[in-house]
């Protein structure tokens, strides 16, 4: 199963290309299957369609976000939900990065 997520944390973001419109519509395009949308700050882990989000996510499922900023907001936030994920064997596909997943490539930049 592939999973979106889309997080926008002001109305200013449509302006940048963040909408929650124009995420779900390239989640869409990336192949998912189910959009969580949350309007809450990245500030925040504790954000109601990411944890439901959070609750379903299991091994050999797939969560698409359009970028990194849209997933935490810090590069420790990211780099332990990130491994927690990886670790449970969900893959993690940031679409404008790559694929995150457990293969040495990934290993390197310390994601698991």
């Amino acid at each position: 199963m592939q999973y979106g997520y889309a997080r926008v944390s002001t109305k200013g973001q449509a302006a940048d290309g963040n909408s929650l419109e124009n995420q779900i519509e390239l989640l869409e395009k990336a192949g998912a299957e189910i959009i969580y949308k949350d309007a809450f700050s990245g500030t925040k882990l504790d954000r109601p369609e990411l944890n439901k989000l959070l609750q379903v996510l299991k091994c050999n499922n797939t969560l698409i976000v359009t970028k990194l900023d849209r997933f935490a907001r810090s590069i420790g936030q990211t780099s332990e939900m990130i491994t927690k994920l990886i670790d449970n064997g969900i893959k993690i596909e940031v679409l404008n990065v790559g694929v995150l997943d457990n293969s040495s490539v990934c290993t390197l930049f310390n994601f698991k």
